[in-house]
C-alpha cells in the first residue's frame, strides 16, 4: 500500500508509540507536529500505515485520511493505509 499511495516524494511516519502510562499528555503531538511541519514546508504528502485500529483515529486527528483498509488473509490482521496531503 505504501507504494500504491505514496509513489511520489513523501514523508513516511513509521513506528510511533508512547507508553500507556503517558497517554493523554500530548507526547504524540510533540512527536508528530515537527514531522508534519517539515512535510508541509517541502509541500509533500505524509504517509503512514498501522495494524492497530485505535491508531486510525489518532492519525486522523492529525489530518491523515484512511485511504485503504486491507485485511491480511488468514492472519486476523488488518492494515490501514493513511495519507495526509501537504497543507
Amino acid at each position: 500500500m505504501h507504494k500504491k499511495y505514496a509513489s511520489e516524494p513523501h514523508f513516511y511516519l513509521d513506528n510511533l508509540g508512547v507508553l500507556p502510562s503517558t497517554r493523554g499528555q500530548g507526547l504524540s503531538s510533540r512527536l508528530i507536529h515537527p514531522f508534519l511541519e517539515m512535510a508541509d514546508i517541502q509541500k509533500v504528502i505524509a504517509y503512514t500505515d498501522t495494524v492497530t485500529r485505535s491508531n486510525v483515529a489518532l492519525y486522523e486527528h492529525f489530518g491523515f485520511e484512511c485511504v485503504e483498509e486491507a485485511p491480511i488473509a488468514g492472519t486476523g490482521i488488518t492494515v490501514w493505509a493513511l495519507l495526509r496531503r501537504a497543507q
